[in-house]
């Protein structure tokens, strides 16, 4: 009696599925978008594309980073925002560096003393 033919292990049918080439990869990658209703999206060539790629979508004046503070991608602040903040700071004054008590920053040295941290 003749043993029946093993089918292969899952992992293995899985690996000679799976796309080899890159034009097969691309292909895969194409009837997926398609399946789920996705446009399909080019991988960026290098990274430097892919920094000017993502600069263009939040707003950024260069790859690097450039402008660090402007919140949601819109670079600086509008004058109306600059007039709040003017207003606010004639109404409250600077409340941005409040000063410490004595007990404090008798504290505060105290803990840096201890822990190595210079005094600032």
């Amino acid at each position: 009696a003749a043993a029946p033919a093993a089918a292969p292990a899952p992992a293995e049918a899985a690996a000679a599925d799976a796309p080899t080439t890159a034009d097969a990869f691309e292909a895969a990658k194409t009837a997926r978008a398609a399946r789920f209703g996705i446009p399909v999206v080019a991988a960026p060539k290098s990274m430097d594309d892919a920094k000017k790629a993502r600069a263009e979508r939040f707003g950024l004046s260069n790859g690097k980073g450039g402008d660090k503070g402007g919140g949601k991608g819109g670079g600086g602040m509008s004058e109306e925002e600059k007039a709040k903040i003017a207003k606010r700071a004639e109404r409250f004054g600077n409340v941005a560096v409040a000063p410490l008590d004595p007990e404090e920053e008798a504290r505060r040295k105290k803990r840096a003393e201890r822990f190595g941290v210079a005094a600032a």
